[in-house]
């Protein structure tokens, strides 16, 4: 039934009034604006300016707006949040954070500064990678302004209507806090918040807002820092009381989360003599540093711009902080300039952000280049110091950014028009990531999410190490994504590093010296694998890699050979590919504007290169020939001829000339594989040059009477005595043992070898009999010292309880009760001076390099591969070896970790900071910082405290076995020992006793459960068993350790260990796994050696006959 509708001549208040009251047949209600009442859809034209479409005298018209939009544009725009209420928006919106800085004074009172980073991007992402189909490619968008701007506001409104309809996803939606009206000045959240934008969550290209902390906001501390030290230190004091319970109840489950996943400190490394960082000059200066490069698009915010050309100014300024802080860099980020609260009043065609655009480089005027100081600044910078002269504004702001966009948002008062341009705003944002992709992509730099997050750490451990020198993506490029392992990718490393040897950067000269090398690295390969054809067929088949590894080195490595034309001759280092910036130095300054340049000009290449490769064929043919006139059927292989004329005619010549060239992964000899032997003279090997070059009667140890490099160059004598290194056997199975962490208790590992070598009875050592170990914290100092270092077991268990008390050395003050925390917290919360650590490491393990020269290895030892655990400051894993394994993708998926090998030999890591790192456990040492590869690292324990997982990859690498399915002689996985359930129970309540509330406190437990999981070894051990292991013969994985009567002693307790030391003998001497274990290792030793095999009357179908016999791998 119709109701009679109330005349449009009655009063509005009382008109809203009887119109919500009475017209309950409606099925709609909107708001006005103007009005500011609400209507439902049958009243609307009953008001006369609704009727007669009126305007407002402030020009805005009445608008029929949906009630829940308004809703939702009120309470991001207008509602204001105070007190305690605000509080609680900064407590929950911590979890947000991406990166900031902490500042903190130590006991001199010097202003130490820190980056400190949380795992957000992760927190966001990971869940949409598991439910993607395909990668996902990351974009982030970075919103910039001054304080008081807008920025957290508007990503607020992006993100609330993106959920219109959806109510429940508004309340729950992750967004930033707003600034307080009463604090218009100071900066709200401080530092960098991320949010993830709902509209692209389930897309390839998934964006992320970054709320970037408003530039001019001075030193003062965000309102959000001031309100979580105020809450923290009352936790922490235990006065919760003073909070409300509310509060309490919040807070609680976010602490809880801080002290279980606590953020990762980089210290920053400052230059004496230059400025002390501040807030202020981080957040404009350093803050650039990171986002510039990796953002796809940067949303610049102004509010009430007084001056078109005050927009530009700080747009530029913000972008020269960065611009030459990075290199290399696959493209520029886009400008999106968005005018905040603009009059509603405006032109029609200037909310369309196409007119806008264009209407704000007219007003961009060519004088003003002349007539504004900075701008004329920046051209003369251009003119002088880059050789570039910029005529227009606009093409002054394209040498920053690779596009401009403008857009105008209104105030909140027109809801209509407000919501336009925010879609419209959206729409911009989206489209721009969507270029940014398409260029990267054409860059051949298109970073799926995890190669993201690689990069982004890189960057996070360069600006805080080196923070003056630009981040170069090539070289971030070559440690996360190593060349190939095949023939074309180890060209391609030849190239590459003879190039850096040269120190020049001439194109046409690199190809040149390399061509003879390539040709015989050619002959080697394909004699040592037995190819069969004729010498023109063969070089078909490689000229397919040979041009795979030249293109590849010319778009992606050969740096442009542009030079100054100063006194001071500078080159550019930035590739070809990666020229988007134009002519940038070393230092990251930039030098120039203009194309790539090079000896072989763009364009002519391919002639060129045909005509490098035409010599490449040349020598090939030539060094073929002069192989067959050579061979001997009766005495020599074509592999041993082919080695030695590539020694007379190629190696000689080369390295004649070029006698200082080193390279830390290639075999220099034959370039064609990884090196695999070290060398005293610093030159390294691979097996197939060892066999080449050197004898065997037994075909399992090698006597190698000198340097296959050295004594054709002549300019080092040769040893007194043959290096005799052992090989790999196709038809032997490793032995692996693997170590976990424990601290003091490792000794319960060191009395397990013990008494497996009494078993064993031989006089030989017990680590002889293995060919890799693997340890994390304790166990990887003992996988270093029996395996790199060959100590005694013996010599180990009698030097541990010293080794540990000089290690762990408690700070002064840090046992004085009231003191000890502010101790701890001028040394990255940890216990213990690094000083007496590094310095008994030092003592036991030296200065060499862990990929390196061993006596006890070229004389006659086992070839051991040894490898450590350690972590990341982002937790991610990272392993350390003694080894250079190929470079193949972790066969698991659920198995994430890097293997460091450095690109450079500067680079190498010592056997002691290997050590260092891997037992860098936080709240007991500091993180050890590797100064020559910018690394941060801490206990690997964070990741695997059980390394078998890992163990059971690497050996895969090392030594597959015969076949496939091969399972290890022996896996050998050793703990330190298992708790007492019902004390853990008792420790894990101990330990959450301080939380009041029954709930949160039951939160908190499962948060706790989750970090025990990762260092529970036992269950590390089964879910190796269980998912890493298909169809494990279970004799051939053993677990040896010990059940402690009382609660495992803390890592540090050197108190405990005549007591472990104690527990453990008298346990292993009873334990009958010991033997069998012993005679599994002396049994490796033996295996077959088949020699050939027939079929039964040459009829296969009827089976083999085999020849061969036992042989001993001694």
């Amino acid at each position: 039934m119709l109701i009679e509708h109330v005349s449009s001549s009655v009063d509005p208040d009382e008109h809203e009034a009887k119109c919500l009251a009475e017209c309950e047949d409606s099925k709609q209600v909107y708001y006005c604006s103007v009005c500011e009442y609400n209507y439902c859809d049958l009243c609307w034209d009953t008001c006369l300016p609704h009727k007669k479409n009126l305007k407002h005298k402030d020009g805005r018209y009445h608008e029929k707006v949906n009630l829940e939009l308004t809703a939702t544009y009120d309470e991001v725009f207008n509602k204001v949040y105070e007190g305690e209420e605000l509080d609680e928006l900064h407590i929950m919106d911590r979890s947000a954070k991406w990166f900031g800085i902490k500042q903190r004074t130590n006991k001199l009172g010097e202003e130490k500064v820190f980056l400190i980073t949380q795992q957000r991007l992760e927190q966001i992402l990971d869940p949409i990678a598991e439910g993607s189909d395909g990668p996902i490619y990351p974009s982030i968008v970075t919103f910039l302004g001054e304080t008081g701007a807008g920025k957290s506001t508007l990503i607020k409104a992006l993100i609330k209507a993106s959920h219109i309809g959806q109510r429940v996803l508004q309340a729950i939606a992750e967004v930033p806090v707003s600034g307080s009206i009463n604090n218009s000045d100071v900066p709200s959240s401080g530092d960098v918040h991320v949010y993830g934008d709902p509209r692209s969550r389930h897309s390839e290209i998934p964006i992320l807002f970054a709320d970037c902390e408003g530039i001019e906001g001075g030193n003062r501390d965000p309102v959000a820092e001031i309100a979580w030290r105020g809450v923290y230190k009352k936790f922490k004091d235990g006065a919760t009381e003073l909070l409300s319970d509310r509060l309490t109840h919040i807070c609680t489950p976010v602490i809880q989360q801080y002290h279980d996943n606590p953020p990762a400190e980089r210290k920053i490394t400052q230059r004496s003599g230059t400025v002390q960082w501040t807030r202020s000059l981080f957040v404009s200066q350093i803050y650039p540093r990171f986002l510039f490069p990796f953002s796809d698009t940067i949303v610049f915010i102004v509010k009430n711009a007084k001056t078109i050309e005050t927009v530009v100014e700080k747009l530029i300024t913000w972008a020269e902080f960065a611009v030459e802080h990075s290199s290399n860099q696959p493209t520029l980020p886009s400008a999106l300039i968005v005018l905040n609260k603009v009059d509603t009043r405006t032109d029609e065609k200037d909310w369309d952000p196409d007119e806008r655009t264009k209407k704000f480089f007219r007003r961009l005027e060519p004088e003003l280049l002349v007539k504004n100081k900075k701008f004329q600044q920046w051209t003369d910078k251009w003119m002088k110091e880059r050789n570039h002269k910029v005529e227009t504004v606009e093409e002054l702001i394209k040498l920053y950014y690779s596009d401009v966009r403008v857009i105008a948002i209104p105030d909140a008062k027109q809801t209509d028009r407000l919501h336009k341009q925010l879609l419209s705003l959206y729409g911009e944002i989206s489209s721009l990531s969507i270029d940014a992709k398409e260029r990267k992509t054409n860059a051949r730099m298109a970073l799926e999410y995890k190669e993201l997050l690689s990069y982004l750490n890189c960057a996070f451990d360069h600006f805080t190490e080196k923070p003056d020198e630009p981040f170069n993506f090539i070289d971030c490029a070559f440690r996360k994504n190593p060349i190939p392992d095949d023939f074309s990718g180890r060209i391609l490393s030849f190239l590459i590093e003879f190039m850096r040897h040269l120190q020049r950067t001439n194109q046409r000269e690199v190809y040149g010296h390399t061509c003879n090398m390539i040709a015989s690295a050619i002959l080697l390969d394909s004699t040592r694998n037995n190819k069969i054809g004729s010498p023109d067929l063969i070089y078909r088949y490689y000229l397919t890699h040979i041009k795979k590894a030249i293109e590849a080195y010319r778009d992606l490595w050969h740096p442009c050979e542009y030079i100054t034309p100063t006194r001071r001759k500078i080159r550019c280092v930035n590739v070809r590919t990666y020229h988007i910036k134009g002519h940038q130095s070393e230092s990251g300054k930039l030098i120039g504007k203009g194309e790539f340049q090079s000896s072989i000009a763009v364009g002519q290449d391919e002639e060129e290169l045909g005509r490098i490769y035409d010599l490449i064929y040349s020598s090939y043919m030539e060094l073929s020939a002069s192989c067959s006139s050579e061979l001997d059927p009766t005495s020599k292989n074509e592999a041993q001829v082919a080695g030695e004329r590539h020694r007379v005619h190629v190696l000689r010549h080369f390295f004649r000339r070029f006698s200082t060239f080193f390279s830390p992964t290639l075999c220099l000899v034959c370039i064609g594989q990884r090196s695999k032997y070290p060398l005293e003279c610093g030159h390294a090997i691979c097996e197939r040059c060892l066999k080449c070059f050197g004898s065997s009667e037994n075909g399992v140890f090698y006597s190698l009477r000198d340097c296959p490099i050295c004594s054709t160059v002549g300019y080092k004598p040769p040893p007194n005595e043959p290096c005799v290194f052992s090989v790999s056997l196709n038809e032997v199975a490793p032995c692996v043992l693997s170590l976990d962490g424990g601290g003091v208790r490792g000794i319960i590992q060191i009395e397990a070898l013990s008494e497996i070598q009494k078993a064993i009875g031989l006089g030989v050592p017990v680590i002889e009999f293995f060919d890799l170990v693997v340890g994390t914290s304790c166990g990887g100092v003992l996988a270093l010292g029996l395996g790199d270092k060959r100590t005694d077991i013996e010599e180990l268990s009698n030097n541990f309880e010293k080794f540990c008390r000089n290690a762990f050395r408690e700070r002064i003050g840090s046992n004085i009760a009231g003191f000890n925390k502010v101790v701890r917290h001028i040394h990255h919360n940890s216990r213990f001076e690094t000083k007496g650590l590094e310095r008994e490491l030092k003592s036991q393990l030296g200065e060499r390099p862990l990929f390196g020269f061993r006596s006890h290895a070229a004389n006659g030892g086992r070839t051991l591969a040894t490898a450590v655990v350690a972590a990341r400051m982002d937790t991610t894993c990272i392993v350390f070896g003694s080894y250079n394994p190929p470079l193949e993708p972790n066969p698991s998926s659920s198995m994430k970790y890097d293997f460091f090998r450095p690109e450079r030999a500067e680079g190498e890591i010592r056997s002691w900071e290997a050590a260092r790192a891997t037992s860098a456990a936080p709240s007991y040492f500091k993180p050890f910082r590797h100064p020559a590869t910018e690394l941060q690292l801490q206990d690997g324990a964070i990741c695997y405290n059980n390394p078998a997982a890992i163990a059971g990859i690497e050996w895969k690498k090392l030594i597959p076995g015969p076949n496939p399915d091969t399972q290890p002689d022996l896996f050998l996985s050793l703990g330190t020992g298992i708790s007492v359930v019902k004390e853990k129970v008792s420790l894990r309540d101990k330990k959450l006793g301080w939380i009041p509330f029954k709930g949160v406190k039951q939160a908190a437990g499962i948060a706790y459960d989750i970090v025990e999981q990762k260092l529970d070894t036992a269950r590390a051990w089964e879910d190796f068993l269980g998912y890493q292991i298909a169809n494990p013969t279970m004799e051939r994985y053993k677990r040896l350790t010990v059940q402690l009567d009382d609660i495992r002693p803390d890592l540090a307790n050197c108190a405990a260990i005549p007591g472990l030391r104690s527990a453990a003998q008298k346990h292993f001497k009873r334990e009958p796994e010991i033997k069998k274990i012993a005679n599994q290792l002396i049994a490796s030793l033996f295996y077959y050696k088949l020699d050939s095999t027939w079929a039964f009357d040459g009829d296969e179908s009827k089976g083999f006959s085999c020849k061969g016999g036992v042989q001993v791998a001694l």
